[in-house]
């Protein structure tokens, strides 16, 4: 009910592109949609309120998605240097225990 009221409110504030009839008008009230407001506003600027919800709806979660999957590579390429520095330094470490067991001295 917050969303139809929020969609009436939206098309009393706009004011009309395209008249509606009472009738119409009468059936958007009865099942919901908007209130008062439909009787002197329009349609066609309830279903570009309600586009525009969505497509700001899908825009944030494709936002929220790449800021993910660039949060998991970043992780992943942290994760991959830190493995490669332990081994480099383990490699050096026994490197330098052979030679120095080996060397005379």
């Amino acid at each position: 009910m917050r969303a139809a009221a929020a969609v009436a409110r939206a098309v009393a504030i706009f004011g009309s592109i395209v008249p509606i009839g009472r009738w119409q008008a009468m059936s958007l009230e009865r099942v919901g949609l908007c209130g008062h407001a439909c009787r002197d506003k329009d349609v066609l600027l309830v279903v570009v309120v309600v586009v525009v919800v969505v497509v700001v709806v899908v825009v944030v979660v494709v936002v929220v998605v790449v800021v993910v999957l660039v949060v998991v590579v970043v992780v992943v390429v942290v994760v991959v240097v830190v493995v490669v520095v332990v081994v480099v330094v383990v490699v050096v470490l026994v490197v330098a225990a052979a030679v120095s067991y080996f060397l005379p001295g």
